[in-house]
């Protein structure tokens, strides 16, 4: 009734079912669910119209299929994470970060670990191109005002020798090529570049390095503010 999912384990099918209960009639009894296995009372199942299914609860009929027996149930509240400005970290998904996994990348290429900022990060295993991707991340800040921004990395283990790292800033794009194996558990300067308000800037960071199966690693991207635009403090990074 407060608006949070609640994953509900059941014997819809004779293996063991897991739907996510999103609604509830409490007069009828009846619950609204997104069941991944279609919706059982269309006399086809498996199908592929399981969102909004509506089941009876165990005791009650109201002309649904009924749940039966329910084993556990897990309630679920989660905090959405905090609007991307300065700071892009690897969990922001469509909200400032992007992880490739369409082909010939899927989540099997990728790995995670519980370690890095926040606590999480991700990697990949590089690849001999130089040049084509299968596992790339894009890291995309709103920034509060236009000026000169230093761009850190956060790198909390690797080793990849020679992780490319785009940097798309005001007026161009930079390559810049850092040994992540001299950054354990601190961070990167890809530069410092001009970037305008907003979220037109981004870095793009992906698996092509040119060496096969290192670790590359996906974690933070950090722009710090260092004044307003001026061509003295404008410097580039190259080879870290």
């Amino acid at each position: 009734n407060a608006g949070y999912p609640y994953t509900l384990c059941n014997a819809l099918t004779t293996a063991g079912h897991i739907i996510v209960v999103i609604g509830v009639d409490s007069l009828q009894r009846i619950v609204t669910v997104n069941d991944p296995y279609g919706d059982k009372n269309s006399g086809s199942y498996p199908s592929p119209n399981g969102k909004n299914v509506k089941y009876d609860w165990p005791s009650y009929n109201n002309g649904n299929q009924n749940l039966n027996t329910a084993w556990w149930g897990v309630s679920v509240r989660y905090t959405p994470p905090v609007i991307p400005d300065t700071v892009v970290d690897d969990l922001q998904f469509n909200n400032g970060f992007t992880m490739n996994n369409k082909a010939p990348a899927t989540m099997f290429t990728w790995k995670d670990m519980n370690k890095g900022y926040n606590g999480h990060m991700w990697y990949a295993f590089t690849t001999w191109s130089d040049s084509v991707d299968t596992c790339y991340a894009i890291w995309q800040p709103t920034l509060s005002q236009s000026g000169m921004y230093d761009v850190l990395a956060s790198i909390p283990m690797a080793t990849a020798t020679n992780a490319k790292y785009k940097v798309y800033f005001k007026g161009g794009m930079q390559t810049v090529v850092v040994n992540q194996k001299n950054y354990v558990d601190s961070s990167a300067s890809l530069g410092t570049f001009e970037f305008d308000k907003g979220s037109t800037g981004y870095v793009r960071l992906g698996d092509a390095t040119g060496i096969k199966n290192e670790a590359v690693i996906f974690d933070a991207i950090i722009w710090k503010y260092k004044g307003p635009s001026s061509p003295t403090l404008v410097t580039f990074g190259s080879t870290v």
